[in-house]
């Protein structure tokens, strides 16, 4: 009767996809990467009722134009960068592809846009400027752990989540006799062997038997840790 069957649109396969991603968190996915997702969900859903003013659409009916008109909203209603903005786009694609694989045979309106990302210079530390942050004291104990905890990433290279889990377990004796960090990396599943050198070693001596949860350092969300590097 000209009527969509409901499980063949949009917001309907955002769902399902996310559904499923929720129960891949902790094994091979991570919680930041699922809240992408259901942001991305809840900025399409405003995307659709602002622009077309409908709740959602049929997968069939989405076109380039939508695609780049969802793009044109990230940038000017919600006021993100270009890169940004195309990470959204590229979430949206992977709902389409999840829709593909899920048995729904359309043509994918993606196969006509280009991805266009600037190229971004984050420009790095050198080491008088880490031993400077590293030796300056702080009046806040917040600000304290947020350096301590930038620091010993800047020495071992691992990201926010695997320093926020970062346990006992994960420091072994190596071949050579010394402690390194030998832990499953959250985002990849690969184990990461890192040698302590001297100043992350001093760093979680500092905190020995203060921290919570067997955690090794007093890691803060990553919102909070970002809003306290500022």
């Amino acid at each position: 009767m000209g009527l969509e069957e409901k499980e063949k649109t949009l917001i309907s396969y955002f769902t399902q996809h996310n559904e499923q991603y929720a129960k891949k968190v902790g094994k091979t996915a991570t919680q930041k990467t699922y809240s992408r997702y259901e942001l991305t969900k809840q900025r399409m859903i405003e995307f659709l009722k602002s622009e077309y003013n409908i709740s959602d659409i049929p997968i069939k009916e989405i076109t380039v134009t939508h695609i780049e008109n969802f793009y044109l909203y990230l940038r000017e209603q919600c006021e993100v960068s270009n890169n940004t903005a195309m990470k959204f786009v590229q979430r949206f694609h992977t709902i389409l592809l999840f829709a593909q694989k899920s048995g729904l045979s359309f043509l994918d309106p993606f196969n006509n846009f280009r991805f266009n990302f600037d190229k971004t210079d984050r420009g790095y530390l050198t080491q008088e400027e880490i031993d400077t942050i590293y030796h300056k004291e702080f009046q806040s104990k917040r600000l304290e752990h947020v350096r301590d905890a930038f620091i010993f990433s800047c020495y071992t290279g691992l990201p926010y989540c695997d320093i926020y889990t970062l346990t006992a377990e994960d420091i072994k004796i190596g071949v050579d006799g010394k402690k390194w960090i030998m832990k499953d990396r959250g985002k990849t599943g690969v184990e990461s062997l890192i040698p302590l050198l001297p100043i992350p070693l001093e760093i979680l001596a500092k905190y020995e038997g203060k921290t919570k949860n067997g955690k090794l350092l007093p890691v803060i969300s990553n919102q909070k840790m970002n809003i306290w590097r500022k």
